[in-house]
């Protein structure tokens, strides 16, 4: 039992450090020469991995331990740039990679167990995860953290169906793909 439970930390760890790496890495390089819709291409990079992560561990839940600790990444910023926690740069992508996870949690893994093997749920589980990311997040922006892009905080319900339905596309093949390479593994 103790052998399992340090297996799914280290997938956690593991998982959680890969994602949170790409997001302080290839976000912030998407970020700063301003790419389109960097935040979705980094969401599907999310989704990819805690794809992966459900089908090779089979463990519903992890993939908020693995959210929390690609979150935690973003703490760098605060040592790096020397910004507060709160700051915009910290806390919005922080909020976004819960989010994301939650939705996953609520959508991709809810589907994928009925579903399994089903590569039209896959995606389909993909795409309405992802949907209802940015849905919480326009939310959060907008109602809690009140820090939200302009994009967002100006117009929350097109940038859902804008941003966010490019973001779902694109989850129409990542998370089987995630899901695929876990398989593999």
């Amino acid at each position: 039992m103790r052998a399992k439970r340090m297996r799914l930390l280290l997938g956690i760890l593991l998982f959680g450090s890969l994602w949170g790496a790409l997001e302080a890495t290839l976000g912030g390089v998407l970020a700063f020469f301003h790419i389109p819709h960097y935040g979705g291409i980094m969401a599907n990079i999310g989704f990819f991995i805690m794809g992966a992560a459900l089908a090779l561990y089979k463990r519903p839940g992890m993939q908020l331990g693995i959210a929390a600790v690609a979150a935690a990444f973003k703490l760098l910023d605060v040592a790096i740039f020397h910004v507060p926690p709160v700051a915009r740069m910290v806390l919005n992508p922080m909020v976004a990679i819960i989010l994301e996870a939650l939705a996953f949690e609520a959508v991709a893994v809810s589907i994928l167990r009925r579903w399994p093997r089903k590569v039209l749920a896959q995606a389909g589980a993909g795409a309405s995860g992802m949907l209802l990311s940015y849905g919480g997040i326009a939310l959060a922006f907008n109602y809690l953290t009140r820090m939200g892009p302009q994009t967002i905080l100006a117009d929350p319900l097109g940038w859902v169906l804008r941003d966010g339905g490019f973001a779902a596309a694109l989850a129409l093949v990542g998370l089987p793909l995630g899901l695929g390479l876990g398989g593999l593994l």
